[in-house]
Order: C-alpha cells, then sequence, then structure tokens
C-alpha cells in the first residue's frame, strides 16, 4: 500500500494526504443524454440534449496509526451536511470542478481495546454541480473563431469584389480593342477579296477574248480550206465532162 505525503487532492479546504485521507481508488463517471426516436424501418434515431450528471467515487484504507482517522473522517461529514459545493483540485493543479458530497460509507475493523479502530475502510461519492469549465473555453474559443471567420469571409468578399470589377473591366477593354482590330482586319481582307476578283475578272476577261479570236481565225480559215475544196470539186467536174468529150469522138469513128 502506497501512501502519499504531499497533497492528492483539494475538496475546499480539506487536503486529502497521508496524515488525513490517502485514498488509493478515485472512479470518475460522467454520463450524457441522449434522446432517443423510434423510427419506422430502421433504427432508433438519437439526439444529445446535453450533459447529464458527473460523479467521483473515492475509496481507501485508513490506518489511524500512521494515516489520517476519526477527525479527518468527520470533518468531511461536517462539510456533507452543510450542503455546499466544493471546488475540487488535484495535486497537480488540474481543476474537476465545483463538487458536493452526496454520501460517506465508513467500515471500522480491527479495533484497539479501548474500540478505536486499527483499520478505516473508507468511501465517499461527489457529484458535480457547475458548467465545464473546458466546455465553457471551447464555447469562447469557438465563437471567437466564429467571428475572425466571419471578419476574413467579409473581407475576402470585398477582394474579390473589387478583383471581379477590375477583371470586367479589362475584359470590356479587351473586348473593345479586339473588335476594332477585327473590324480592321474585315476592311482589310474585304479590300484584298476585291482586288483578287477583280484580277480574276481581268484575267477571265482576257482568256475569253483570246479563245474568241482564236476560234475566229480557225473559222475563217476552216472557211478558206472548203473554199478550196470547192474549188478543187470544180475542176475535177469540168475534167470529167471533157474525158467523157473525147470518148464520145472515138466511140464516133
Amino acid at each position: 500500500m502506497i501512501f502519499q505525503n504531499k497533497a492528492m487532492m483539494t475538496l475546499g479546504v480539506f487536503i486529502f494526504m497521508r496524515k488525513t485521507v490517502p485514498y488509493q481508488s478515485l472512479n470518475r463517471s460522467l454520463n450524457f443524454r441522449q434522446a432517443s426516436n423510434k423510427v419506422i424501418g430502421a433504427l432508433p434515431k438519437t439526439q444529445f440534449i446535453g450533459k447529464d450528471s458527473e460523479t467521483i467515487e473515492i475509496s481507501g484504507i485508513l490506518m489511524p496509526e500512521i494515516t489520517g482517522g476519526k477527525m479527518s473522517v468527520t470533518v468531511l461529514e461536517q462539510m456533507a451536511e452543510s450542503g455546499k459545493p466544493f471546488p475540487l483540485i488535484q495535486g497537480d493543479f488540474s481543476i474537476l470542478g465545483w463538487y458536493v458530497i452526496e454520501n460517506v460509507k465508513i467500515n471500522s475493523s480491527e479495533f484497539f481495546s479501548d474500540g478505536s479502530p486499527r483499520k478505516i475502510d473508507f468511501s465517499m461519492n461527489l457529484k458535480r454541480t457547475d458548467e465545464s469549465l473546458v466546455a465553457k473555453m471551447i464555447g469562447k474559443g469557438t465563437d471567437y473563431v466564429s467571428g475572425v471567420v466571419d471578419s476574413a469571409m467579409s473581407g475576402v468578399g470585398d477582394a474579390l469584389s473589387g478583383v471581379a470589377d477590375d477583371v470586367m473591366g479589362s475584359l470590356k477593354n479587351l473586348s473593345g480593342e479586339i473588335g476594332g482590330t477585327i473590324s480592321d482586319a474585315m476592311g482589310n481582307a474585304g479590300q484584298a477579296i476585291s482586288g483578287v476578283i477583280g484580277d480574276i475578272s481581268d484575267g477571265v476577261s482576257g482568256m475569253f477574248s483570246s479563245a474568241t479570236s482564236a476560234v475566229a481565225d480557225t473559222t475563217s480559215s476552216i472557211g478558206q480550206e472548203i473554199n478550196s475544196i470547192v474549188e478543187a470539186t470544180k475542176s475535177v467536174g469540168e475534167k470529167a465532162i471533157d474525158v467523157e468529150k473525147e470518148l464520145a469522138k472515138l466511140s464516133v469513128v
């Protein structure tokens, strides 16, 4: 069995240590309320509705020869009868909260000749009455973070709005410049296309004139050839007539 020489814990002004009540066991129980709602065809749904009671059970064995005894237990009994909550602080300065004493149990054994016990089995139950300091700190921290986030989001929104306005202005200017460039390009392209069409028209006209002239020349040559053939045909006809005349003379003779 190990007993502490230093302060193990304090409840109000009562100090748990070797010379008073050096407890050997401390059980802490935290309960949370979860409301349950039945759902057709599914598991019940739960909803957290808050923290419930928080209790601490302290127990140990007192040896009055080397530890505290009846007087230490009597002090705790008087504190319980006052009905007041007391701050509970561990030896490492961890604040557990404010607690009331719900009950104290004492089991005495192995007595001296005068009836005083050599051994006291001791236990007591404490119940918390205040809100959790951690919950309060988390709540305040959450509110602070929420405020910081809201401020940051507002600043980001304003900055984004300014950037959007600048971007829209730049886009409008760029759109005007692009429109002017496209208009100039379309004008230049129209002029170039007109020039090309004019050149093509001139070329086609020249080709058509040349073809017409060549056809006319060819037609004239064909006419001349036809005339030559006609003249040759006439000459052949005249020679044929002369031959017939000569044959007729020979037949008479």
